[in-house]
């Protein structure tokens, strides 16, 4: 049952032909297994072109023309296939909405496997949630949900990030500031710079762990009219809300510093 030559030439130009003889002509062999797609459903920015990988295992070396079909939104955009002779070949779907944004790139094949790379051209924030599926015949093999997300406009702690580009999108530039402080990371260490770029996780190079810090404001009181001999009460009351919150306080009388943890909440 193996097609001849001229159909397969023919069916090279004509989609929907690509298709009926992907459901009446695969008779002696087909694809066991696809790997992961890579990247996984985590996080990724808006970005110009986002990569999508495979790689396809086929079952039996005796082969007749075997197809991965690409899906886009449950749209099929293309195939990716090895023949008889164990060239490998991408076909695109024209008659799809995605024709003109979609590439499919397939590497040789070797060891019964071949990898296969659909390139989506500017993915929008919109499109949060697309899902991408390769598959063989029906069956849907392996699929991931798309995560597009913008690199984020604030960070906890009060980190605030501005930039000239907006959306905030892969290799933006893009500024660290504090409405009040300085910019520190959790372990004490000042940054250097403010300066960052959106990475390809849609987070922020050095984002990691940075927080503003200041100094709280602080005010100390008591009764300072004291008789000889007398005691003296005092309190060190300051702002609990800054970063990092205070856990100790240090009186000095005399000259001499005597440092007491914190027992209560502003004290």
């Amino acid at each position: 049952m193996e097609p001849s030559r001229s159909r397969f030439t023919r069916s090279l130009h004509d989609w929907s032909s690509l298709v009926d003889y992907h459901v009446f002509y695969f008779c002696d062999a087909q694809i066991s297994s696809f790997s992961p797609l890579i990247p996984s459903n985590a996080p990724q920015a808006i970005r110009s072109d986002v990569y999508i990988t495979t790689t396809v295992t086929v079952a039996t070396s005796s082969r007749t023309l075997i197809s991965a079909l690409w899906g886009f939104n449950n749209e099929t955009v293309g195939a990716a296939s090895v023949n008889s002779t164990g060239g490998t070949s991408a076909i695109l779907n024209p008659g799809s909405i995605y024709a003109s944004r979609i590439d499919i790139s397939v590497g040789i094949f070797a060891s019964d496997q071949f990898t296969t790379t659909l390139t989506i051209r500017e993915l929008l924030a919109s499109e949060d949630g697309s899902t991408v599926s390769i598959s063989y015949i029906d069956l849907v093999n392996a699929s991931l949900q798309l995560n597009i997300k913008e690199c984020p406009s604030s960070l906890p702690y009060g980190v605030v990030i501005t930039s000239s580009s907006r959306p905030y999108r892969y290799q933006a530039s893009g500024t660290f500031s504090c409405p009040k402080g300085d910019l520190f990371y959790s372990n004490g260490t000042a940054l250097p710079s403010g300066d960052t770029t959106c990475l390809a996780n849609a987070k922020w190079s050095g984002q990691d762990n940075l927080q503003c810090w200041s100094a709280p404001g602080v005010m100390l009181n008591g009764d300072f009219n004291v008789i000889e001999f007398d005691d003296i009460t005092l309190t060190c009351d300051y702002d609990d809300t800054v970063i990092p919150s205070g856990t100790f306080s240090i009186y000095y009388f005399d000259n001499v510093g005597y440092t007491l943890k914190k027992v209560t909440s502003g004290h």
